[in-house]
């Protein structure tokens, strides 16, 4: 992944995230070469802002790649709760609803944090009281996991954003989440 001729992430695997680049304010055009070319896979010209966060989402759209600047949540959630996004790239998957499940707690019981998630799209961050929970997707509408986490507790004041993907030549299960750390 380059800004402008600057190489700021490195053989990139599919649904992984990376850590954050620094980067000037001002406007940059961001490519996503093959590994080792540079063939552009996608690109997009952006304004970056001074002090701000921002993540390049790439989506396989089944007819190429697109690439989408999004801006990062770059302060901590409010106080009892935690901001979280997702970012759904399972394509065989089609779209999903996301919970937090509290021990004991149900899907059929549960009301989803995110639903109908498309592929390619972006949740936007929500807040979620802090908490133990369960991340758990579904495909829309169902009740049935397609993923099932670990118990991880949340506190106040974190953001985090959740890959959804589904790349089977990487990982062997059908549904996959990768969580990074936006804020602690």
């Amino acid at each position: 992944v380059y800004a402008g001729k600057k190489e700021i992430a490195k053989n990139v695997k599919a649904g992984t995230i990376t850590n954050y680049a620094i980067l000037a304010p001002g406007r940059v055009t961001i490519t996503v070469d093959a590994t080792g070319t540079r063939k552009a896979l996608a690109s997009l010209t952006a304004n970056l802002q001074a002090a701000g966060q921002h993540s390049v989402y790439l989506a396989d759209t089944g007819s190429g790649f697109k690439a989408k600047l999004l801006k990062d949540q770059a302060a901590p959630s409010p106080i009892g709760e935690f901001s979280v996004r997702f970012l759904q790239a399972a394509d065989a998957t089609g779209p999903v609803d996301v919970y937090y499940l509290r021990s004991g707690e149900s899907v059929a019981d549960a009301t989803p944090v995110v639903k109908g998630l498309a592929p390619g799209q972006n949740s936007g961050y929500g807040n979620v009281p802090d908490g133990s929970y369960r991340l758990v997707v579904t495909q829309a509408g169902s009740t049935e996991p397609v993923f099932t986490g670990s118990r991880v507790t949340y506190e106040g004041g974190q953001v985090r954003t959740v890959l959804i993907g589904d790349e089977p030549a990487v990982h062997p299960e059908p549904v996959h989440v990768v969580v990074g750390d936006d804020w602690d």
